[in-house]
């Protein structure tokens, strides 16, 4: 068998396996569309499409494990990151969308794994940062739109608070 990172265990080790189960858990309080193996590949790994190589998608973030064509390992955090992925993508988040609100948020956050830092919230069309930190009143950042948002006014057109930490 391949021999994992000298630091595998401060950072969690989850097997393809492991993770696929982790990652399609769901305690049915919304119906949720199953993710394969080949799917979380191709998040982690990137992927080719189109004829004679006409496009390449590149990985949403750099893994913390080398997966190769055989192997896929996931830390903790790519665990939860990819949990994050998969809420956006059952309400019907295109992979675009999130792909760009995902780089909005690492800037933003100053992190490469940001949904696994901060809070985010949906109305189904884009993505909301949550910032509390240093603030009286949170604000809600739009990722897509790269601009800040009334709250108030947002607030009623999100899907219900905790959502993403809930499925």
């Amino acid at each position: 068998p391949e021999q994992r990172e000298p630091d595998a265990l401060s950072r969690g080790a989850y097997s393809a396996t492991e993770g696929l189960r982790l990652l399609n858990f769901s305690r049915g309080i919304t119906p949720v569309r199953q993710v394969s193996r080949a799917t979380v590949a191709r998040w982690l790994r990137g992927y080719d499409f189109g004829g004679d190589g006409e496009g390449h998608s590149e990985p949403l973030w750099r893994p913390d494990y080398s997966n190769n064509d055989n192997l896929i390992e996931l830390s903790f955090r790519d665990l939860i990151e990819l949990r994050f992925v998969k809420a956006f993508r059952d309400i019907g988040l295109s992979l675009p969308t999130i792909r760009e609100c995902y780089q909005r948020a690492t800037e933003e956050v100053h992190d490469e794994r940001p949904f696994s830092t901060q809070k985010f919230r949906t109305d189904g069309k884009t993505i909301f940062l949550e910032i509390t930190e240093g603030i009286q009143e949170a604000k809600l950042v739009d990722l897509r739109r790269r601009q800040n948002v009334f709250r108030t006014i947002i607030e009623p057109s999100l899907i219900a608070k905790n959502f993403l930490l809930s499925c």
